[in-house]
């Protein structure tokens, strides 16, 4: 069975960083009990630029999380785009794991 990863990345305005840098420790709190793995990283070269990374062990339970009634974190993330992304923009990558 091949993991999925999931990624989204952006750019931040810098003068909301520290509002978004607590909604995502948040975010991660109430993401921390899900069926996959979430990280947020922030690129080492421009502090401003953000990739979150959801890491699924099945494409199952990919499809799944489309799926998913968590509305509070529902509501972060909208949150999150509409308020902090730079031209709410941002870059959607999906990759499945190479099998032997």
């Amino acid at each position: 069975m091949s993991k999925i990863i999931f990624s989204i990345s952006y750019s931040v305005y810098p003068d909301k960083i520290d509002k978004y840098l607590k909604k995502i420790s948040y975010l991660k709190s109430l993401l921390s009990e899900e069926n996959y793995q979430y990280s947020v990283y922030r690129d080492k070269k421009n502090p401003y630029e953000f990739e979150e990374i959801y890491v699924f062990d099945s494409e199952e339970d990919f499809e799944a999380f489309d799926d998913s009634e968590n509305e509070e974190a529902s509501g972060i993330i909208f949150e999150i785009v509409n308020n902090y992304v730079v031209n709410k923009k941002q870059t959607y990558k999906t990759l499945i794991e190479v099998e032997d």
